[in-house]
């Protein structure tokens, strides 16, 4: 488990994201160990966003380790294959709700 987020941050990010891995729409069951947190934003690329609230999101352990360090455009195009315009759509959607400091 990550130490720049706390359980109750961890506890409100899986409560407000339903449970649910935000790429491949799993249901996850409350508790779940298959359950993640995923950096928006990957942390090679903008570690000034780690501990960011907002550049958080809840993915299933396989989503989050296919992801690995590519942008949600990235992911969902080439390794999930969405169409590019949903992909864009998509990532544009997740990435609005991040703070940039």
């Amino acid at each position: 488990r990550s130490d720049y987020v706390t359980k109750e941050q961890r506890q409100a990010i899986y409560q407000r994201d339903g449970h649910r891995c935000q790429y491949c729409n799993k249901k996850m069951e409350t508790g779940s160990k298959s359950l993640t947190l995923d950096h928006i934003f990957p942390r090679s690329k903008h570690p000034h966003l780690t501990s960011e609230i907002t550049n958080l999101l809840c993915a299933c352990r396989r989503c989050n380790s296919r992801k690995k360090d590519m942008s949600v455009f990235e992911f969902l195009h080439d390794r999930l294959q969405f169409d590019f315009f949903e992909a864009i759509t998509i990532a544009s959607d997740i990435e609005k709700g991040v703070k940039f400091c």
